[in-house]
Formats: structure tokens, C-alpha cells, sequence
């Protein structure tokens, strides 16, 4: 009776811990969901940004802008890693193409925390971090961008790159390391024709706008913008 008993414990324990992981499965899931349509949501306003660049090609003039313009100083390198581990080979890729491809003596920025104890490893200068919610707010990148744009002017910094993992799909992810500072016309020139060749002047913006539904037209069941005509309303007294 006593082996029966405990083989019954086993058991129960066995199918506990299997709707535990179940339950942590389904939350992976869909924190994995929200992180995947959070990486490509926004590459519409990029290829808007795109086109909108490709057909003002000709009228950017480098010397107007002081982010494009050229000087001295050190190097800045920004860092956006994770806080935690357990992400596989993402964190030991990244800070491998940093060392390969990051300028000597630059110093660093980090958005996440994982990679700050590299860095001091490496005996890196790290000059400021950042720790970020997820999901990510255009509000909390702000002192980031503050700190960058408001040093780069002061030309403490020269030259400024960001590196990342760029975002494939859910199981592969490419470290990539960019300049960000001072802007080249000839990259953004690049990706523009790539993005904007496409359309010309009168196209480029209407499949980035909600278009306003004709009173004949039926109205679409699966959109998810109903543009209203505005009506002009007494106001009273």
C-alpha cells in the first residue's frame, strides 16, 4: 500500500507541475505575440519616412541640419540589449559584433542591464544605462534621445552608432551595428529609392492614410479605422 500511495503522489505532483508549465506556456505566448507585433508595427511609418525622403532628395541640404554636419570628438556606441537572460546566444551575438566592429576606446550607452557587466569586463567606459518597460513607449526613449542629440551637439561625441538585434522572426534574430550620427545622406538616399521608387509624388501618402468612405460604398466589416464626415454643429449660447 505504501508503494501504491506514493506512486499516486508522483502522480498528482506529475500533472501539477504540468498545468504550471502550461500556464507559463500560455504567458510566453502571448508576451512572444505582443514582442512580435511590437518589432513590426512600426516598419509602415519607416517605409512612410522612406518615401517622403526619397521625393525631398533634392532639396536637403546638409549644412542647415547640425546632425548632419561633421566634427570632432569621441566615439558613442548605443547598446540596446535585454535586462535578463535566458534568450539563448541573443546578448553573447550582439556584444560579439560590437567587439568586432565598435571603435577603440568609444564609449557606451546601454538600453537593458545584461551587458553592462561585459562591458566592465572589457574595461569599457559606460557612460550612462537605461532600464526600459516592455511594452516599449516613445515617452520613456526620450532622455535617451535628449542625451545623445544634446552631447553630439556639444560635439563631446563625433561620431554616434546604435547596435541591436534586428528582428527576423520569432526564432532568428541578426545583431546589426549602425550609425546613427551624424545622419549620412548616402545610406538614407539608398534606402529611400529602395522604399520610395515605387510610387510617385501623388501615390506616396494615400496607403499610409485613412481614406474617408464614400455614403455609396458599403462599409468594410473587418476595418478597423471608420472615417466619419465632419458635420458643422451650433454652438450654443
Amino acid at each position: 500500500m505504501g508503494n501504491l500511495r506514493d506512486i499516486r503522489r508522483r502522480i498528482k505532483s506529475v500533472k501539477n507541475t504540468s498545468q504550471i508549465t502550461r500556464a507559463m506556456q500560455m504567458v510566453a505566448s502571448a508576451k512572444m505575440r505582443r514582442a512580435q507585433d511590437q518589432a513590426v508595427k512600426g516598419r509602415p511609418y519607416i517605409r512612410a519616412l522612406a518615401e517622403v525622403l526619397y521625393h525631398l532628395q533634392d532639396e536637403i541640404d546638409t549644412s542647415n541640419s547640425p546632425l548632419m554636419q561633421t566634427h570632432g570628438g569621441a566615439d558613442l556606441v548605443l547598446l540596446v540589449n535585454t535586462d535578463r537572460g535566458l534568450c539563448g546566444g541573443l546578448n553573447a551575438n550582439l556584444i560579439k559584433m560590437v567587439r568586432e566592429q565598435a571603435p577603440e576606446n568609444a564609449h557606451y550607452i546601454t538600453i537593458g542591464r545584461k551587458l553592462n557587466a561585459a562591458l566592465a569586463k572589457l574595461n569599457e567606459r559606460l557612460e550612462a544605462t537605461w532600464s526600459l518597460t516592455d511594452p516599449l513607449s516613445l515617452l520613456e526613449l526620450k532622455p535617451v534621445f535628449d542625451f545623445i542629440v544634446q552631447k553630439f551637439k556639444a560635439e563631446e561625441y563625433g561620431r554616434v552608432f546604435v547596435a541591436f538585434s534586428g528582428f527576423v522572426n520569432t526564432m532568428v534574430q541578426k545583431p546589426v551595428f549602425r550609425q546613427l550620427l551624424p545622419i549620412e545622406p548616402e545610406p538614407l538616399m539608398n534606402m529611400a529609392k529602395a522604399g520610395g521608387s515605387s510610387l510617385d509624388g501623388a501615390d506616396a501618402h494615400k496607403q499610409f492614410l485613412p481614406r474617408v468612405r464614400s455614403s455609396r460604398e458599403p462599409e468594410p466589416r473587418d476595418s478597423f479605422i471608420h472615417c466619419q464626415p465632419w458635420r458643422k454643429t451650433a454652438i450654443p449660447a
